[in-house]
């Protein structure tokens, strides 16, 4: 028999409804404990924590260091990059929310956390695999509707407790004059936008807090390079013509290479790029899945450009 819907377990909570007083007394205390710092207040498995969770503003001055969680997409010739910015002071409350999320996943679908016996290997979410069936949902009685439905929950998820955006290189776009001068390559491209964004982010965002940026395996030294240089010398576009001098001192350290079956937050980041891919090329029930990430999006990445999706900076410029 297939699993069509969710059933009472479902994590979500439309809007900040909460059903019964003791579910709602205990979702207060949460959010006072994180409101004061000091993280989650109760360690109980079996609620689900993340269930209509208010987080504040998002946009809210933060001390401490932004850790950046980066993986790529792509079809047509389209080059993506999705980034889940996570602060320090968040981070184990989104991992705590994550794992419920899983179990939940396990609890409802009999999707698994580890495979393996002797050796307890992570399984690790892929977005594909949500919208095709493949991967470790093969074999597994879930409909494509309740597969999604269950990825729009987890992309909710993480827009309640993490900021993100993406950046893509669109072949079909126009490239001017000017901007050929500095292009590289797609990817390139799309990586040192995702660094000036970080940094303006920290700067508008963060009272300047350090940014540490962490990526999925296989990207070269070339990333690297990029980054090293932008944090001594760096030279950005203005509105009204011309360039000015922009260096960002607050991108620490060189990228770290994380391997993505091992590591939930680049498995978050892949989540977030299909569903900006998804939001530029729509396809059938995979399509709106960017605005389940709600108030995480960060607009202002291109907001002098309208015309773009939300929290999606579009390359060429």
């Amino acid at each position: 028999m297939e699993t069509t819907g969710f059933g009472p377990a479902t994590p979500f909570v439309q809007g900040s409804a909460v059903v019964g007083e003791q579910q709602g007394r205990y979702l207060r205390e949460r959010q006072e404990a994180y409101l004061r710092g000091v993280g989650d207040v109760a360690k109980s498995r079996n609620r689900t924590p993340f269930s209509g969770m208010i987080v504040p503003a998002l946009y809210a001055k933060e001390n401490g260091m932004l850790l950046a969680y980066l993986d790529d997409s792509g079809e047509l010739g389209i080059v993506l990059f999705a980034t889940v910015i996570v602060p320090d002071r968040r981070w184990l409350p989104l991992l705590d929310a994550w794992i419920d999320y899983r179990r939940w996943l396990r609890s409802n679908f009999g999707f698994p956390m580890f495979k393996g016996r002797r050796r307890r290997v992570p399984v690790e979410l892929h977005a594909t695999d949500f919208a095709t069936g493949a991967g470790d949902w093969r074999g597994l009685k879930v409909n494509q509707q309740a597969r999604m439905r269950a990825l729009r929950v987890g992309l909710r998820l993480i827009g309640r407790y993490a900021n993100v955006f993406a950046v893509a290189w669109v072949p079909s776009r126009p490239m001017s004059q000017s901007y050929v001068r500095f292009h590289e390559s797609p990817a390139i491209d799309c990586w040192r936008t995702v660094l000036e964004r970080l940094a303006t982010y920290s700067t508008s965002s963060a009272n300047g807090a350090p940014v540490l940026a962490l990526l999925d395996q296989g990207y070269g030294d070339q990333f690297t390079r990029v980054l090293r240089k932008m944090r001594r010398y760096h030279r950005v576009g203005s509105l009204y013509g011309g360039t000015h001098t922009a260096p960002a001192p607050m991108l620490i350290d060189d990228p770290i290479l994380r391997n993505s079956k091992e590591n939930a937050f680049i498995q978050m980041a892949d989540l977030c790029a299909y569903a900006a891919l998804r939001e530029l090329r729509p396809v059938g029930v995979a399509s709106n899945l960017w605005g389940e990430l709600g108030a995480g999006v960060v607009r202002a990445v291109n907001k002098y450009q309208p015309k773009q999706p939300p929290g999606i900076k579009l390359l060429p410029p």
